[in-house]
């Protein structure tokens, strides 16, 4: 390989990577208790999260593809009155209709009283597909976090107590949460505006000759 040729690889990888971020820059709503970010919710009317009682909700993605997770938004707010300010959200697999093993978790601190959507980022980036089932899943392990109930929202959930066996109801209130998420690029578009890339550095070298 000469090294005119070697440039050429170089600039051409370098290429992809930044197209590969600027594909992936933008973040979106790919799930959630609505089709809106932030999420709606009813004020004092919620599904209480405290240190025996964790909360859970099956969602899909609303849109095909593949994403790597960004945040969430949940609508809580700490129990007035109980000590403890923080919450752990996971997202877990789907395991026969129940929530599985966990891929992903957002750590909520400082829950304050104020009812309210909060949201943080994700610690994996974890990428979902659109093909699969999944569930968020609400914890603590100090006082009670209230989960708000999303606007006009029902759906199946689960429930367990003290870390024991899932319980499922097909129909209830969904409480308030909104899943971002950034697109992954298919391999199909990368690799035909590679080969375009390439050429077109191919034309521009032969006519310099």
């Amino acid at each position: 390989m000469g090294f005119y040729s070697k440039k050429v690889m170089i600039v051409l990888a370098f290429f992809c990577l930044v197209l590969s971020q600027k594909l992936c820059a933008n973040s979106s709503l790919i799930a959630g208790s609505s089709n809106v970010s932030p999420p709606p919710f009813w004020l004092d009317s919620f599904w209480g999260i405290t240190s025996s009682i964790d909360r859970a909700f099956p969602f899909t993605l609303n849109t095909s593809g593949q994403f790597s997770l960004d945040h969430l938004e949940i609508a809580a707010y700490h129990y007035n009155g109980l000590a403890g300010s923080t919450a752990t959200f996971s997202i877990a697999q789907d395991n026969n209709g129940l929530p599985g093993t966990i891929i992903d978790t957002f750590f909520f601190n400082n829950i304050t009283t104020d009812q309210q959507v909060v949201s943080t980022l994700s610690t994996n980036n974890t990428i979902l597909d659109s093909v699969n089932t999944y569930w968020v899943i609400g914890e603590t392990t100090q006082g009670q976090v209230n989960w708000n109930l999303g606007d006009n929202t029902f759906g199946p959930y689960a429930f367990r107590v003290n870390d024991g066996a899932w319980e499922f109801h097909q129909d209830g209130n969904v409480s308030g949460f909104a899943l971002h998420g950034n697109p992954i690029p298919e391999p199909t578009a990368i690799t035909l505006i590679t080969l375009g890339s390439l050429g077109l550095l191919q034309r521009k070298r032969s006519r310099s000759k």
